[in-house]
């Protein structure tokens, strides 16, 4: 057996009695017997450290890093009955404390325990472990690093009573390392991470049965790893895309007459877009504060002095400034919409936040738009990772307007592909709006999906070519295959059929 087994045998035992001890000095307030116990486990942690430096055994390691967590938590507990005298407020420092630890893995910047001092409760020892974490998490973003991976270790000491016997077993409960940058939300982090993950195998332990009870809250490790660019990805380099063609179709809700479709094509396509957002956003912005006036008929004027309820919130009306009866109307189109509640109709407000959806935002569309949106006016980012967003809104300058844009592929069941297949050529407004003159064939001809040679396009010049590039063109490098013999034809058939002059 090594010196380094043999020791952790030996912290077992130490960590077991200094539980019997701290409870026996807790009683007795003793501040001589509080240091004594400091200086020995001192001396254990200068022990555990030492072995740690010539661990070779991943095993050993993490047992012995487990046992400078709970010596920790001890000295912290014990000095603490030092300070007598210290008044008894119910302060966070007084329920919690966060103590660093030197790691033994290699790369970690940082590992903590957050060392539970009063709680009896998990929920609210993990609350208040989350002040303690935001603070050494927005210090090292801050300071040292804009990337970090972090995982965490939740330790209870749990019971098991028989009628002989009674068994206390420290048990440990991991979180998955989950990425932490300068756009993540902390608290929403936090609580989907580590709050909501570790209650649930909580729970899950308790369910399956095993007869141990928790008995005390002991701490809270938090394990972070900074993410360089070149460790935080697994992918490889190959090619850098860039934008040459952008179109997005503008609807509006209460008239058709105003919706349209726009596109541009040119290295500038990303800037482009920007700026229609710009043109956008002040027409919107016209629209929504100018209230167009109420157009009443003699059977609507009728209908408001008959009504008794409200139509927004259905409840009846009262002689009271908040509740008397007032005219509902749509101010983007005059339209009277019905009696409502003074106060109901002043909060029933048109929205000045705008989505913008587009198809697959989160893994690849977004990172075009995001770079060049963001010069002006503000952004806010709801990010899933460094790399991938579920969401963003742009704030535009000059106006009340926010752009909220949106990945459709998080709403749709099956692919753009499938699910524009179900339409039936007449259900197809929008398309044959912009296609208005094509006979059947050709309208048909652009409902399936096409093919685009993206690794064969390596610069804007080659969009000129004036004819369709080969099969063999079609390769794609990144999935390492080539497009049908039937797609290539479809393909052919297009350029044919529409006289397509170049790509």
């Amino acid at each position: 057996m090594s010196s380094n087994s043999i020791l952790c045998g030996i912290g077992d035992r130490f960590i077991a009695k200094l539980d019997e001890v701290f409870k026996l000095v807790a009683t007795g307030n003793s501040a001589t017997s509080s240091k004594k116990w400091v200086k020995s486990i001192n001396h254990q942690l200068r022990l555990h450290y030492q072995a740690l430096r010539n661990s070779e055994s991943l095993g050993i390691s993490r047992k012995l890093h487990t046992h400078i967590a709970h010596l920790k938590r001890y000295k912290h507990l014990f000095n603490s009955l030092a300070h007598v005298g210290a008044g008894h407020k119910n302060t966070r420092s007084r329920r919690v404390h966060w103590e660093d630890i030197n790691s033994v893995f290699a790369g970690r910047i940082r590992t903590g325990i957050i060392i539970n001092k009063r709680h009896i409760d998990v929920q609210n020892f993990l609350d208040d472990a989350y002040f303690l974490f935001k603070t050494r998490i927005n210090k090292i973003l801050r300071n040292s690093f804009q990337t970090m991976k972090v995982n965490a270790v939740f330790c209870g000491e749990f019971i098991k009573q028989s009628k002989v016997s009674e068994s206390h077993n420290f048990k440990y409960f991991n979180t998955k390392n989950a990425i932490i940058d300068l756009g993540t939300e902390l608290k929403t982090w936090f609580q989907d991470n580590i709050i909501d993950k570790i209650l649930n195998k909580l729970d899950q332990f308790s369910e399956k049965d095993s007869n141990w009870a928790l008995y005390k809250i002991l701490n809270f490790e938090a394990m972070l790893e900074p993410l360089s660019e070149e460790s935080s990805t697994k992918s490889t380099k190959y090619q850098k895309h860039t934008a040459f063609s952008v179109g997005y179709y503008f609807k509006c809700s209460y008239d058709d007459n105003l919706s349209f479709y726009k596109s541009h094509r040119g290295a500038d396509c990303v800037q482009w877009f920007s700026n229609e957002l710009e043109t956008i956003s002040k027409f919107i912005d016209t629209k929504l504060t100018t209230v167009v006036p109420m157009n009443m008929s003699q059977v609507q004027e009728m209908e408001f002095r008959l009504a008794t309820i409200c139509h927004i919130c259905e409840k009846p009306f009262k002689d009271t400034e908040d509740h008397k009866k007032t005219r509902d109307h749509n101010h983007l189109t005059g339209m009277y919409r019905g009696a409502s509640h003074n106060s109901c109709n002043l909060n029933y407000k048109n929205s000045f936040s705008v989505p913008i959806v587009l198809h697959n935002l989160s893994n690849y569309d977004g990172h075009f738009i995001i770079s060049e949106v963001a010069k002006t006016g503000s952004i806010y980012l709801l990010p899933i990772n460094k790399e991938r967003y579920i969401s963003f809104t742009k704030t535009m300058p000059h106006s009340n307007i926010k752009f909220r844009f949106i990945d459709s592929f998080r709403f749709l069941a099956e692919s753009l592909d499938k699910l524009s297949s179900y339409l039936t050529n007449n259900e197809l407004l929008n398309l044959r709006k912009e296609f208005h003159d094509l006979d059947d064939g050709k309208f048909k001809l652009l409902t399936r999906k096409g093919v685009f040679p993206y690794d064969y396009i390596d610069k804007i010049d080659k969009l000129q070519v004036t004819q369709l590039p080969d099969q063999e063109e079609f390769y794609n490098k990144l999935m390492d295959n080539n497009i049908s013999d039937e797609d290539y034809r479809h393909a052919q058939n297009i350029w044919n059929k529409f006289e397509i002059k170049n790509l």
